[in-house]
């Protein structure tokens, strides 16, 4: 287990992934690029799910700049070592799997939401998805100052 603290950077966008991590009280924010500059935050993962894994399975980099947005604990297994437990484990395979599926409806939501709804209504979908992933429950107003939607959000008043 490791401890990860606010904005810890775990992976840069495109480059190899070295490790998993399972997330047990952080957060991790995934997000995109497609000049290097400004981000969009495409998925969220939490308690819920692995980061890291998906890129491993299909030996590919990072699907994005992957940052600690809740700090808190996770497992962190190496990148070999875990291949070689999917290999041998079909059904943690088939598990990272339905993750992939997953995180990939999570993209396509988000995506959906970025073009048909406020920015309002995004900052609180934003809010909720942090409150499902939070240890305590409870979000505090510094998560909401960590959002990029709500940045924007409270820019526009």
């Amino acid at each position: 287990m490791v401890a990860l603290k606010f904005r810890k950077l775990l992976y840069r966008q495109d480059e190899p992934v070295d490790a998993v991590y399972f997330p047990l009280t952080c957060m991790v924010s995934l997000l995109v690029s497609s000049n290097g500059e400004a981000r969009m935050e495409m998925a969220t993962v939490g308690w819920e799910g692995v980061v890291g894994a998906a890129e491993l399975l299909e030996k590919q980099g990072a699907m994005g700049l992957n940052i600690i947005q809740i700090p808190g604990v996770a497992v962190r297994v190496p990148a070999d070592r875990f291949l070689k437990e999917v290999s041998t484990r079909p059904r943690l395979e088939k598990a990272m799997h339905r993750h992939l599926y997953t995180l990939t409806r999570q993209i396509l939501h988000g995506a959906a939401c970025n073009r048909l709804h406020s920015m309002e209504e995004r900052c609180a979908r934003w809010l909720l998805m942090t409150h499902d992933r939070a240890p305590t429950r409870i979000v505090s107003p510094s998560h909401k100052n960590s959002c990029p939607t709500c940045l924007a959000c409270a820019g526009q008043r």
